[in-house]
């Protein structure tokens, strides 16, 4: 995650010789790690896990660091792994998730409630063979760490959706103040749905027109840097449908977004 280090290079500028300015160093990760928790589907085997997270302000990841065991004597498998999926909640709502050892974006600062539903597989050269396990570890950690690095960023409100009525969402997106592209920016829908956008002076709509791309609704937005702009949005009356969107931009000569979802209540 973290990036390497960056050396110090000299230019020549009219045959006279000037150091570039250092770069700044990366960002240390914050890093939390919890209490182990047992998991034990039989007598004879289980395994110890431990959930951690980390992030560096601009992508996070979550892990299940664990020891595999078998026998009564709780033997250490020679090699224990781990994998499985993760929620990372706030306030009730699900800010974030993945899969376990991947990289997602950070949703930034605060406390959250993080679920892990793990799978552990222990293995051996002893005739004890392998072993997997299953279990769900449930935690709360608190993360300090600023968000960075992202030329744009999003607010939806309100932040969920009520089933069997019209719902009005707000898009409110933000150019931040940091070297990157330029102003445009477009907001996918790609939950199916009849929608309306609300958005004066902006191109908006469905892009099922666009070639090798799924049917999505689409607004495209010009956002100066330092500056925001709102977006509305229509959601039909339907039963309990979350919403996912993503924000997207180019640069590097790739698009780049963020996701997101709207739950419902």
């Amino acid at each position: 995650m973290l990036a390497g280090l960056v050396g110090v290079g000299v230019m020549m500028l009219g045959g006279t010789a000037q150091s570039s300015a250092p770069a700044a160093p990366p960002p240390v990760p914050e890093k939390h790690c919890s209490y182990t928790t047992t998991f034990s589907d039989g007598p004879g085997f289980k395994s110890s896990v431990n959930s951690c997270v980390e992030t560096d302000g601009e992508f996070m990841r979550v892990t299940a660091p664990a020891d595999c065991f078998y026998g009564d004597s709780n033997a250490r498998y020679d090699q224990c792994t781990s994998d499985g999926t993760w929620t990372l909640s706030r306030d009730g709502r699900v800010r974030a998730s993945g899969k376990l050892q991947a990289r997602v974006r950070y949703p930034g600062p605060g406390t959250y409630q993080l679920v892990s539903k793990v799978s552990t597989h222990g293995s051996s050269t002893t005739s004890f063979g392998s072993n997997t396990q299953h279990g769900t570890t449930e935690r709360t950690f608190t993360l300090t760490t600023p968000l960075r690095g992202l030329p744009f960023t999003v607010a939806v409100t309100p932040d969920h959706i009520v089933p069997q009525q019209e719902n009005q969402v707000t898009f409110k997106v933000t150019h931040n103040d940091v070297a990157g592209p330029g102003p445009n920016v477009k907001i996918y829908v790609d939950t199916p749905g009849g929608y309306k956008w609300d958005a004066k002076g902006s191109r908006c709509g469905s892009s099922a027109f666009v070639p090798n791309m799924p049917a999505v609704w689409m607004c495209q937005l010009r956002v100066p840097r330092s500056q925001s702009k709102e977006v509305g949005l229509t959601v039909p009356s339907r039963p309990c449908t979350p919403v996912k969107y993503r924000l997207a931009w180019h640069a590097d000569g790739r698009e780049k977004s963020i996701p997101g979802t709207i739950p419902c209540t």
